[in-house]
C-alpha cells in the first residue's frame, strides 16, 4: 500500500500510478478527510461525520491521463474523471 501525502494546493507531487503499478484495472484510494480537517483547525465532530473517504475508480487505457480530484467539505464530497 503506498501512502502520499498531498501538498498546500492539495496535489501530490508526482502521479499515484506509475511505473507498474501503471496497468488497467480496479483502483481504491482512501483520503483522510477527517485528520486533514482537524489539522486545519475546522470544528471536526468525534468521530469525524466523513473521516476517510473512499474513491473507487477504474483505469482502461494505462497511457491515457487519469486526474481524479476530490472536493470536499466538512459534510460532503464528489468526485469526477479530471483532464
Amino acid at each position: 500500500m503506498r501512502h502520499t501525502v498531498a501538498n498546500a494546493d492539495g496535489r501530490t507531487g508526482e502521479p499515484m500510478l506509475s511505473g507498474e503499478d501503471d496497468r488497467p484495472g480496479t483502483y481504491m484510494r482512501g483520503f483522510h478527510a477527517g485528520v486533514y480537517f482537524a489539522a486545519t483547525g475546522a470544528h471536526v465532530s468525534a468521530p469525524p461525520f466523513l473521516d476517510i473517504v473512499p474513491i473507487r475508480f477504474a483505469v482502461a487505457e494505462a497511457e491515457e491521463h487519469y486526474h481524479v480530484p476530490l472536493l470536499v467539505s466538512l459534510g460532503n464530497y464528489s468526485t469526477y474523471r479530471g483532464s
